[in-house]
């Protein structure tokens, strides 16, 4: 009896790794792959890792001055901007924004030393929290990227990085008086509405590109 649960026990610890020597993998890749798996199993299986949870403190005091805890902050960074369309009519511009949103959640946060010394990793779309960010004064918009082909970019510190790519027709109040001499300001405002000033900050910031690609 003590042989079979012996024998039992063995088989299933090593089933939790492939052989991949059978695969023709080479062992640097065969540990990086094996050490893949167990941070995997560590961030989404030991920790009870759920992604409909969001990692945003909800105990912040109403008067920010009166707590010590740093508000949850979700960055946005602009990395590519083309203008399709200025509607002077409609006072709306349509234009195609390629951003990446980052934020830390500490829940997928590990030790690299522990996993074969892996700092990065990828994941599904689906499978870690997102915030619900929204983009203001819009009167329409369209994924250009489906969710599925989005991979996050996870980092050991838990910093989550996420590449999205929208098509969007947002306010633009113009004034032409001077047309075509004119210059318009079209201010693209995020916001996270399912949370409150006290508990989650927004900041955004231009990547480095040059304005002269812009074109209508």
């Amino acid at each position: 009896m003590f042989q079979l649960l012996f024998t039992l026990c063995v088989g299933e610890i090593l089933a939790e790794y492939t052989n991949w020597t059978r695969l023709d993998i080479n062992e640097t890749e065969r540990n990086y792959l094996d050490a893949t798996a167990e941070l995997y199993k560590e961030l989404f299986e030991t920790r009870f890792y759920r992604r409909d949870l969001s990692p945003v403190y909800s105990k912040q005091p109403a008067n920010l001055t009166q707590s010590n805890y740093t508000r949850f902050n979700v960055e946005i960074e602009l990395g590519y901007l083309k203008i399709f369309e200025m509607n002077a009519q409609s006072q709306t511009v349509t234009v195609m924004l390629e951003f990446i949103q980052f934020w830390v959640d500490a829940r997928l946060s590990w030790v690299p030393e522990d996993y074969d010394g892996i700092r990065t990793i990828w994941l599904g779309y689906d499978t870690v929290w997102i915030p619900e960010y929204s983009v203001l004064d819009v009167s329409a918009i369209s994924e250009a990227w489906p969710d599925y082909r989005r991979p996050v970019r996870v980092q050991s510190s838990g910093r989550v990085f996420l590449d999205t790519q929208q098509i969007v027709t947002i306010a633009c109040p113009m004034d032409l008086g001077t047309f075509p001499f004119d210059s318009q300001m079209c201010p693209i405002n995020f916001g996270l509405p399912s949370y409150f000033v006290n508990q989650i900050t927004m900041t955004g910031a231009l990547f480095d590109f040059d304005y002269k690609t812009l074109s209508v």
